[in-house]
């Protein structure tokens, strides 16, 4: 391959663990390296890196076009390439990559971003171009963003509030694509789930029986060796005594309740006097 210091060609490397440019013109910012160190190039070819940058480049797709940044880009003078790392653009940067017969295919949030053909040499040549800072910053501008990257974006806030912002023009540069107006985000799933709190009891009971705690959970992703898939607990108020019973399903803890209340009966001559609950349908049973 002919190395000269104007190549603006760019190729995905499975072997680079950092990207590496020979070309000093592509870097929008370039911090010089005081203590320089070795990299190997083709041939095992011992070569020094002289500086460390930013590129910024924009391709097509299509119909779609997509700006994106290289991070921490080495610059090795005698390199005679550009290399983009596979390691680094799926460890570091979140991109998934899939290689076929002559084609390599960049994606990131399930979006196709960069294209690429084998070239003569072997290497897959990618189909972008490097742009200046002030071009990248315009098009990052125009271009329309899903709602799902806003909502990420501006720290999880709704996605009505995210559409509102847009519409009235709130926000300079907000703008959104056609996608669906409701979006379904795992990590607000988990970090917005509630309950409702017990209703605070007037009084701690002082008898057996008097007040009983009672809850249900399940069904649990693995079945014990009974083939039990549900558990209920049951404590007494006053003397804090719990009985736990594993249940097949949730019908049983009707029959488990009068076992408990027959026991009672049986042994102290008492009845159960009140049953906490959480509410769920289990305990509606008018059979109870």
């Amino acid at each position: 391959m002919k190395s000269t210091e104007t190549t603006d060609d760019w190729y995905a490397d499975s072997g680079a663990t950092r990207h590496m440019s020979c070309n000093q013109k592509l870097f929008s910012s370039l911090k010089k390296v005081t203590n320089s160190w070795i990299v190997k190039g083709i041939g095992e070819k011992r070569l020094y890196v002289k500086g460390v940058g930013d590129v910024f480049f924009k391709t097509h797709t299509g119909d779609e076009s997509f700006t994106g940044i290289l991070k921490n880009v080495l610059y090795v003078p005698d390199l005679g390439i550009n290399l983009v790392s596979i390691g680094a653009a799926t460890e570091k940067e979140n991109v998934q990559i899939l290689f076929l017969e002559d084609e390599v295919l960049f994606s990131k949030n399930g979006r196709l971003s960069i294209k690429g053909k084998k070239a003569a040499n072997g290497l897959y040549r990618l189909d972008i171009s490097v742009i200046p800072e002030l071009e990248f910053n315009a098009l990052i501008a125009s271009q329309k963003i899903p709602l799902s990257t806003w909502h990420q974006r501006l720290g999880h806030v709704a996605s009505k509030t995210v559409q509102t912002m847009a519409s009235r023009n709130i926000v300079e540069g907000l703008n959104l694509d056609d996608t669906p107006t409701s979006i379904l985000c795992s990590g607000c799933l988990y970090g917005k789930m509630h309950r409702r709190s017990f209703p605070k009891g007037k009084k701690r009971a002082k008898r057996v029986g008097e007040l009983i705690h009672a809850d249900l959970c399940g069904p649990m992703q693995i079945m014990s060796p009974g083939g039990m898939r549900y558990f209920m607990t049951c404590k007494d108020d006053a003397s804090c005594y719990t009985e736990l019973y594993f249940l097949h399903s949730k019908d049983e803890a009707n029959s488990k309740f009068k076992g408990l209340t027959a026991n009672l009966r049986s042994r102290l001559n008492r009845g159960v006097k009140i049953l906490r609950t959480d509410g769920g349908g289990e305990w509606t049973s008018k059979r109870i």
